[in-house]
């Protein structure tokens, strides 16, 4: 059992520091504050900290800690400063922090920055200390790091920026700082011309947002029109989007709009971008969160004109799309009932259209767009619900999945809160449903696309294919928890999991989570839902789910019924078995004759019955033959006759076997033949498709299971054995006659069953 320190704690701790200070044990202290840091995180042990906060010893261990990180020439171990931060750290005052940390820090920032610069982030990140009083001196160091020609410097002071204001509760202090790194940017300690250097100041300006204050609105109007000044003279796109995407970080904590961003949303039509448009209207969306907000009145028109430019626009326009989206999403925020807004409504509810959920649109718009079409579905869904009809309200389910799945996976977890949020508002448990379905065709879409655009790298595609089914498996677990979470009824639970068989089985998914459906179904374990009586009470359900399915491959299908024939029951094999037999014996299956089933597998567009074609020409030959001729007997016209079919035959072997040129006649007889030939094949191949779903799920049941298969074995026997006289289902039924040797035991695999097949074989053969 461990031991935790008792009340001599103080004693042990004072002696290890006395070592630790010692002027000939530099090199070994490191591992002692290594040490101190992680016994103090041990439970038991919090009263270390306590110890050396009141010991004497401090400052010289304050001494050494800033020789190793701040007074060095290379880098500080990560291992030492992440102990260091959550530790040793902890214990600093402001006055310690002042006296002994301070001045080291700020002024090696001056001399190697691209060295202590993550000790400089884990001291601001460690340290208990409001850090307002040293903001400025602190935040001017980081501001001066944020556009140095070293990237990796750049990238960490944009990190200890969001850290600083985060130590900081003095708003008006970090409104400062952030006024200066403004000042920096337009030029207060050199011009700036390079754009990455412009883009990691405008993050530096960006993360001070990350204040413990929730409410910044103080600081709206002054940080607004200082980022639309940068906007509006930017010369680069890339950099102006970006400082947009940075006020959106303010703008989250924003209660009211602020009048520059106002100003500059009514002029947005005169902006010639119509990526910067598309920004500041999603910068809009972001900070109007609900319904509560206020839309200024101003606004609306702007906002409106947007849309209907949009509705207006042809299908699938996905500039002009992108653009409506957040404009959309700000309106559904108003009351429809004292506001014009029909022109939205009807651009929403349009499901011939789709303005905002066509395929063209979901498939090729920007990652940036995405997030705002999980936002459109989810005040539509949350709001305005039960305004729209059900081909709407899946529309933009089928919208959420595309989002789902081609998000980043910061944008996704958003996009999953507001599908959680949807489904805890209506607690409709169809709506899931509806998800997983959607989410099942349009991950085999996605899949599709990707592979047939992108076939000149096969690498990133496949890679792009295994993401889209990294992002299947973590949707499927959200969804399923949220039912876990809002307490569902077992019914709904019971459903969702059964909709969920189908994609996880598919393919890309199954082999990545092979046992994918088996782990959603263990989150239902307190719900009494246990596999085998779950299949078996869906049976039908799973029965017609496997005939319709058009969606999935074949070989995600066998995998579907794998899953579920590891389960069985009386009931479900009874009932498989019996809707095989019933699709399988119909009256059309047994009335395709031999020669219709013999045109069906040959070649489309090709001849299968030549002896048309030899009938033709024998007809014409014999047309031409006279009885009563001066010039040549009966009988010398038949040789003749028979002599040209020779030359023709010599003719054809002197060519290699090709066929003679078709006479004009002959191509018109072939063509007429083919067209019968067609009808016919069209008309078996709708009659086979009726038998191809039934006798693959016998096949993936007998192959998934075999041992249990066995104990159904005649009543397998029963339904094929019949059907191997049946032109159409022959095929088939001799595959699954097969695949039956592997029911039985190994002694009669070359006995019983071989025997009995090769009766049934050559009764067949015979008939």
């Amino acid at each position: 059992m461990r031991k935790t320190f008792s009340a001599d704690a103080n004693g042990h701790i004072t002696k290890l520091l006395q070592y630790l200070t010692r002027e000939d044990a530099l090199q070994a202290s490191a591992g002692f504050i290594k040490f101190i840091s992680y016994y103090a995180l041990q439970k038991g042990h919090e009263c270390v900290l306590d110890c050396l906060r009141k010991s004497p010893e401090l400052m010289g261990v304050l001494t050494h800690f800033v020789r190793w990180t701040f007074s060095s020439k290379t880098p500080a171990a990560a291992s030492f400063l992440h102990l260091s931060e959550t530790g040793f750290l902890r214990v600093i005052d402001e006055k310690t922090f002042k006296d002994n940390l301070l001045s080291p820090m700020v002024k090696s920032m001056l001399r190697n920055p691209e060295v202590v610069l993550p000790a400089v982030i884990a001291v601001i990140r460690g340290v208990s200390v409001d850090l307002s009083p040293f903001c400025l001196e602190i935040g001017k160091q980081i501001g001066t790091q944020l556009h140095s020609k070293v990237e990796t410097s750049r990238k960490l002071s944009v990190d200890a920026a969001k850290y600083l204001a985060q130590q900081c509760s003095d708003t008006a202090v970090v409104d400062e700082l952030a006024v200066y790194l403004f000042g920096v940017l337009n030029g207060s300690e050199g011009k700036i011309t390079l754009a990455t250097e412009r883009t990691d100041v405008i993050s530096g300006i960006g993360n001070l947002s990350a204040q413990k204050r929730g409410d910044l609105q103080a600081s709206a109007d002054r940080i607004t029109s200082l980022f639309t000044a940068v906007v509006a003279g930017e010369a680069h796109e890339a950099v102006a989007v970006h400082a947009i995407a940075m006020l959106g970080l303010w703008s989250a904590k924003f209660t009211r709009v602020p009048l520059a961003l106002q100003t500059a949303l009514k002029n947005i039509s005169s902006l010639k971008s119509a990526v910067i448009r598309t920004a500041y209207l999603g910068c809009l969306s972001t900070l109007l969160r609900d319904q509560s907000a206020e839309v200024p009145a101003d606004l609306v028109p702007v906002l409106s004109k947007i849309v209907e430019t949009a509705a207006a626009s042809k299908v699938g326009d996905v500039a002009l799309a992108s653009e409506a989206l957040p404009a959309a999403s700000v309106l559904l925020l108003l009351n429809f009932s004292t506001t014009k807004l029909s022109t939205l409504w009807s651009a929403l509810s349009d499901t011939a259209k789709q303005t905002f959920a066509s395929e063209k649109f979901l498939s090729g718009c920007s990652p940036d767009a995405m997030k705002f079409v999980s936002l459109l579905v989810e005040r539509l869904l949350v709001f305005h619900y039960d305004r729209l009809k059900p081909d709407a309200v899946r529309m933009y389910i089928r919208a959420m999945s595309y989002s789902l799945l081609r998000s980043s996976q910061s944008e996704r977890r958003q996009a999953l809160q507001s599908w959680k949020k949807i489904v805890a508002t209506n607690r409709i448990g169809m709506l899931s449903e509806d998800l997983v379905s959607a989410l099942k065709t349009t991950l085999v879409k996605l899949k599709s696309a990707d592979a047939g655009t992108d076939k000149s790298s096969d690498g990133d595609s496949t890679q792009r294919a295994q993401n889209f089914s990294k992002n299947a498996i973590a949707i499927l677990t959200f969804v399923v928890e949220c039912y876990v979470e809002l307490d569902f009824p077992a019914a709904d639970k019971g459903r969702l999991i059964v909709e969920c068989l189908l994609i996880s089985s598919e393919p890309g998914v199954a082999s990545l989570r092979p046992s994918m459906w088996i782990s959603l179904l263990r989150r239902f374990r307190h719900d009494s839902l246990f596999p085998d009586k779950l299949v078996a009470d869906h049976i039908d359900e799973i029965w017609d789910k496997l005939q319709t399915e058009d969606a999935l491959s074949d070989e995600a299908l066998k995998i579907a019924v794998k899953t579920f024939a590891g389960f069985p029951t009386l009931t479900t094999v009874t009932k498989l078995l019996a809707n095989v037999k019933k699709e399988v014996s119909a009256a059309e299956v047994l009335a395709v004759s031999l020669s219709d089933v013999l045109v069906f597998h040959a070649p489309a567009g090709f001849l299968y019955d030549k002896s048309v074609l030899e009938a033709h020409n024998e007809e014409a030959a014999k047309g031409n033959i006279k009885r009563e001729s001066k010039a040549y007997s009966y009988k010398e016209q038949l040789a003749e006759i028979e002599l040209r079919k020779e030359l023709e035959e010599k003719k054809k072997a002197k060519l290699g076997g090709k066929e003679a040129p078709l006479t004009p006649k002959q191509k018109e007889v072939v063509t007429k033949q083919i067209q019968k030939e067609t009808v016919v094949r069209q008309g078996v191949a709708k009659v086979y498709k009726r038998i191809e779903r039934p006798f693959l799920i016998l096949d993936s049941m007998i192959a998934g299971n075999p041992d249990c298969i066995r104990s159904y074995l005649s009543e397998i026997i029963g339904i094929v054995s019949p059907l191997l006289h049946v032109p159409l289902t022959a095929r088939p039924a001799c595959q699954t006659w097969i695949l039956m040797s592997d029911c039985v035991h190994d002694h009669l695999k070359n006995g019983g069953i071989g025997i009995y097949f090769l009766i049934c074989l050559i009764t067949f053969l015979g008939s």
